[in-house]
């Protein structure tokens, strides 16, 4: 037994619905513009498809016009019209508009007209209610020119109509702006809106009393001509204008054929910008018009992925916008304009390629960095450019083809920085042509390119085994060298390797910087919840011994210097102190894991050994503990302060015998803090102390 139940009518709160879709559905105040100026263009049109009566001189107009005394905003046309009938059948009726259905009509007639007729939703008129608080429309039709009327809405339940007066056939729209719509009493913002929305209609639109219209702006596809120079030159030159600079090359487009053989009537153009910036001045965006009214300036998804150097405008009218007519809906035939699009990119680029070399290569130089990141997502691509991008190497800027005249058969690239300098100083004793792939994409590229053209592709890194050959101390000549070495806190390998003059280097293995930061993160406490444990599996996981971490001295026994510090013998009296430098060098040579306190320690002994080395005993010098910055700072002198102290007193004894006044007047510093740091000095002698040990080196 059926159940039974109740039917009841869905009721719709009106100005509620006109508040959310008016104020909602589009994105800025200034749409409400386009939407009035799109119904005044249908509405000529219209009128030039329906009025059997209209003479041939019929001159279709739209003015815009401000009335600043009574903030209103007013759009007239000599369109069509509308009947009483038609205003309560359409303008009255949320979601239905007369353009949808004369388009429908004569799309079923197969007549081009129907690519002309904008409107589409029958919501236009919503978009009004985003700017003013009343709206009133005076309209007088071609179909009955005897009678006018007026309707008026505040956006409530209902609406008035009431018989009125209008001297020719069309419609007058008078806005009563909102507070916050006011800025569209402003001219120039008025006129900057109507420029950019309708540019390219074919119906003239003129501001208050100024004759000359907004628009009219032809674009270079109104005119028809052949392919040739002639063309390019125009669609150059129009680009140039509107974008500002001279793009690289153009692609005139006209009506096209899909892979299905569908036909899309279009018109535009696609240009390469003079120049790209990764992340920051990247293109790919195509600006959209759709039956000569902009849809949007920043449609990212037409061209292909790859297509990021490249920019456009397109106006065709069977894509499909969205409610908003603010973006484009991907269906099928958006989907088919751009599989179209990516095959008319490729061949032109191809053409170029085998025709004009000179301008392809300017275009693959000017996007050389964006190129390299996207063309490994286009086989097709990836071959018109592989042979023209360039890399920073280690014997200056090259093509892939100049850098393997260098290096024959083999790429060796590096993308780590730990090391950097040094490893190439080994890369360049073997003659091997490094390139510096530490650059967005030029990894994946090499890698690809390897794929491609089956060239080996290998990363070096400091720590390559063929760089260096091991050596077997069989008969302990270097056994006392190595001991003093690691005695410095470093494991230590006996090698033999080019260049000749590096007595010795250390190595870390790859990523041992980011392991140190992560570790040292790790014991400060920067990391905590699940972040801390993240990092602290992926140490785990290195596994990694701590002492490595620290560099492997590698111990060259080709250079002279090493074999004369050996030949020495622990003994000597230059022997460590010569130990001491090379160790202290090859730390800040490295460049890696150096605290600040690390570089100090590294000068502290190079200073130390080359005291002892050049027989000034700084134990026995008479001169004093000198005055230092740090021990100023710690009795609460200001570092700048400090540094202007220490300037004029090289030591602890030469504050103490100052005379304070000259002093003070010297170093600008007060003689009531000269006097108090002189006596936090006099009464710590252990200070004193710990500044000549220091010294002492």
């Amino acid at each position: 037994m059926a159940e039974d139940f109740e039917i009841h009518p869905v009721e719709i709160h009106l100005p509620g619905l006109l508040k959310v879709l008016g104020e909602h559905l589009y994105s800025h105040p200034r749409v409400a513009v386009r939407e009035l100026i799109q119904n005044a263009h249908d509405s000529c049109t219209r009128r030039r498809q329906e009025d059997e009566q209209l003479a041939d001189e019929y001159a279709p107009q739209i003015t815009v016009c401000i009335d600043h005394a009574s903030h209103q905003l007013l759009i007239e046309d000599n369109g069509s019209g509308l009947t009483h009938s038609e205003i309560n059948t359409f303008l009255a009726t949320v979601g239905r508009g007369y353009t949808r259905e004369l388009r429908e009509r004569l799309g079923s007639a197969q007549r081009e007209e129907a690519l002309e007729l904008i409107g589409m939703f029958g919501l236009g008129l919503l978009s009004a209610f985003m700017i003013s608080s009343r709206i009133e429309i005076t309209t007088r039709s071609y179909q009955s020119p005897e009678e006018a009327w007026r309707w008026i809405s505040d956006g409530g339940q209902s609406y008035a109509l009431r018989a009125a007066t209008r001297d020719a056939i069309g419609t007058t729209v008078r806005l009563d702006l909102r507070e916050d719509a006011l800025f569209l009493q402003d001219a120039s913002i008025l006129r900057e809106a109507i420029g950019g929305y309708a540019q390219f209609l074919p119906i003239p639109i003129t501001l208050g009393d100024d004759p000359e219209p907004i628009n009219l702006h032809p674009a270079p596809w109104v005119e028809e001509l052949e392919e040739g120079p002639g063309r390019t030159a125009l669609y150059s030159a129009w680009v140039e204008e509107r974008a500002g600079s001279r793009p690289l090359t153009v692609l005139p487009l006209t009506t096209i054929t899909t892979s299905d053989g569908r036909s899309i009537p279009l018109h535009g153009v696609l240009y390469v910008p003079p120049r790209s910036v990764i992340s920051l001045q990247e293109y790919g965006d195509v600006t959209i018009y759709v039956r000569h009214m902009l849809i949007t300036e920043q449609e990212r998804d037409l061209l292909p992925a790859w297509a990021r150097f490249v920019s456009g405008v397109i106006d065709c009218p069977v894509l499909n916008p969205t409610a908003s007519r603010e973006s484009l809906r991907h269906d099928e035939t958006y989907t088919a304009l751009r599989e179209a699009l990516e095959t008319l990119l490729l061949e032109h680029f191809s053409y170029l390629a085998e025709n004009a070399p000179f301008d392809w290569s300017a275009i693959v130089q000017a996007h050389n960095d964006l190129i390299k990141g996207w063309a490994v997502r286009s086989v097709a691509l990836f071959h018109y450019v592989s042979e023209l991008v360039t890399f920073k190497t280690s014997r200056g800027t090259l093509t892939i083809p100049e850098y393997l005249r260098e290096n024959p058969g083999r790429i060796f690239y590096y993308e780590d920085d730990d090391g950097v300098t040094q490893a190439l100083a080994l890369f360049e004793a073997r003659r091997l042509a490094v390139v510096d792939a530490r650059w967005f994409a030029d990894v994946a590229f090499l890698k690809t390119y390897g794929q491609v053209y089956g060239v080996p592709v290998e990363e070096l890194t400091p720590a390559a085994s063929y760089l260096f050959t091991p050596v077997e101390d069989s008969e302990q000549q270097w056994e006392a060298l190595v001991a003093a070495c690691r005695a410095e806190g470093l494991p230590v390998k006996l090698l033999a390797y080019e260049p000749e003059h590096l007595p010795m280097i250390l190595l870390y293995p790859p990523g041992a910087e980011r392991l140190r930061r992560a570790q040292q993160n790790m014991d400060q406490g920067r990391f905590v919840g699940p972040i801390r444990s993240l990092v602290r599996g992926y140490l785990k996981r290195q596994q990694v011994d701590d002492a490595v971490l620290k560099g492997v001295l590698h111990l060259n026994v080709r250079n002279p210097l090493l074999r004369r510090v050996r030949d020495l013998g622990v003994e000597h009296p230059q022997f460590q102190p010569l130990v001491r430098i090379l160790v202290a060098n090859a730390r800040m040579f490295a460049g890696q894991g150096l605290s600040a306190h690390d570089a100090i320690t590294c000068f502290e002994q190079i200073n130390g050994a080359l005291s002892q080395l050049t027989g000034l005993d700084l134990a026995a010098s008479n001169a004093g503990a000198p005055l230092s910055s740090s021990l100023l700072t710690e009795l609460g002198l200001h570092p700048e302060a400090a540094g202007r102290l220490c300037a004029a007193c090289e030591t602890i004894e030469d504050l103490l015998a100052a005379d304070v006044p000259t002093l003070a007047e010297h170093t600008r510093i007060s003689p009531l803090m000269l006097e108090t740091i002189r006596e936090e000095l006099s009464k710590q002698p252990e200070t004193y102390d710990s500044e000549k040990d220091n010294s002492d080196g």
